[in-house]
């Protein structure tokens, strides 16, 4: 079974007045489960305690701390279990987490990858503790980790970036494709997770409304993700 605690994170305890909205939504939908807020020092002093060799395989050696804040969720997850969900995500009815792990569908990769073919959002999930996919992703995210700040991926960057800024279009998030959504989903796509965990659902992405983003109606979703962007 799932534990029924909710895990979520934030630069400090204090939360901003929607933050704590979605968190008080949560509290009323949820008042069986515990609800427990990380914040940037609780995130570190957590790792180093209870993951202290990954702490210095790979953690350590991020050079942006939104990447450990991104991997301490799949941390979490592994190490207590429960559901994580983002601060800006509004729970419009209780969804019910029951056993094993639960993903919500993301109905988009940006960029465009047709590589991934199981696209997962990492805003929310849910998972018993010690789950192997959590095992899978941490993996996976050690070798991203390794391979970006690589001398010559960071050369290849740089110049994408002035390409880019010549032209006038967005530049790709890094950390999406280190330790984010996209990185979590080609990990799972590529060691076939949703297969060869029989245990593994993943919600329909009708299920989470995103403005702009989503193909179902606000009415039908569980969850609305506001998409802050905190990550930037």
């Amino acid at each position: 079974m799932i534990p029924k605690i909710f895990h979520l994170t934030s630069k400090s305890k204090k939360l901003s007045s929607t933050a704590q909205g979605n968190v008080d939504v949560i509290r009323a939908f949820y008042p069986d489960y515990k609800i427990l807020i990380h914040d940037d020092d609780d995130i570190l002093q957590f790792i180093k305690k209870n993951y202290s060799e990954y702490y210095e395989s790979t953690v350590s050696q991020m050079s942006k701390f939104i990447w450990v804040v991104d991997t301490v969720r799949y941390l979490v997850m592994d190490h207590y279990g429960g559901v994580y969900c983002d601060t800006d995500v509004l729970f419009r009815k209780r969804f019910e987490f029951d056993a094993g792990v639960i993903f919500v569908e993301r109905e988009w990769t940006w960029p465009n990858d047709r590589s991934i073919t199981d696209s997962v959002h990492n805003c929310l999930f849910a998972s018993e503790p010690k789950h192997p996919v959590w095992t899978d992703i941490l993996n996976g995210i050690t070798q991203n980790v390794r391979t970006v700040q690589s001398p010559t991926a960071q050369a290849g960057r740089f110049a994408r970036r002035v390409v880019a800024k010549l032209l006038g279009k967005s530049v790709y998030p890094l950390v999406f494709g280190v330790t984010g959504p996209n990185a979590i989903s080609k990990i799972i796509t590529q060691n076939g997770s949703l297969k060869q965990h029989k245990d593994i659902r993943v919600v329909p992405g009708s299920q989470i409304f995103q403005a702009g983003m989503s193909k179902g109606m606000l009415e039908e979703a569980s969850f609305v993700h506001g998409a802050a962007g905190s990550w930037q």
